[in-house]
């Protein structure tokens, strides 16, 4: 009896540890060639914006806080340039690898929603940093023309993505990054509609119902 209740004592106290976590999320990873200089991590929660400062010890960053239901991190350079997106929740152990220089490159470990997410990235990569270039050009004045041939060919690899993936809440997340408000109407209504009703009553595809 008494080696039954150690027993029983010990899964109690797996239970209640695990049980902690689920009341959270964590994010941490090593990611390389940043030049010493930090990255920030910003997102939304119930009572307000949070820009966490992360400072990277050889490459390794990690930071936790709680999100009640699916969120999505933009991480930026020093520069507040885009880095990269993951989508967290509690409960999530978020893992992040590689060249801090080849944001399209990165891994990603823990969440098979972000796995997808980051293979359609490395799947796409020269035509994203090509995009993401030209898009940090743009920014600070007129949209080249290169940039709207390179947003021309990202919808319509997006428009494939989404016809081949209508059950995906990656289709809806990439919908919003790269299509939405950047097309007519009538294009993205007819993407939109391909989609899955459980993938548009997602967390995800928010902007797309308020669109």
């Amino acid at each position: 009896m008494n080696k039954i209740g150690a027993v029983l004592c010990i899964c109690v106290l797996l239970l209640s540890g695990c049980g902690g976590k689920d009341n959270e999320f964590v994010v941490e990873g090593t990611i390389n060639n940043l030049g010493g200089r930090p990255i920030y991590a910003v997102y939304s929660l119930e009572n307000g914006i949070v820009v966490d400062t992360l400072r990277p010890q050889n490459g390794f960053i990690t930071f936790k806080n709680s999100a009640s239901e699916l969120i999505p991190i933009q991480f930026y350079y020093f520069d507040k340039t885009s880095l990269t997106k993951i989508y967290v929740q509690n409960g999530d152990r978020i893992e992040l690898s590689g060249d801090g220089q080849d944001p399209f490159g990165l891994r990603v470990k823990g969440s098979s929603l972000n796995k997808d997410l980051f293979k359609f990235n490395q799947e796409n990569k020269e035509l994203l940093q090509s995009w993401s270039a030209e898009r940090n050009i743009s920014a600070s004045g007129m949209r080249t023309r290169r940039y709207e041939q390179l947003s021309k060919e990202l919808q319509g690899v997006v428009a494939k993505y989404v016809g081949e993936h209508k059950d995906s809440p990656v289709s809806a997340i990439l919908l919003d990054d790269y299509v939405l408000g950047r097309v007519s109407d009538a294009f993205c209504d007819s993407l939109i509609g391909l989609l899955d009703d459980r993938v548009l009553s997602a967390p995800p595809a928010t902007a797309l119902e308020m669109y």
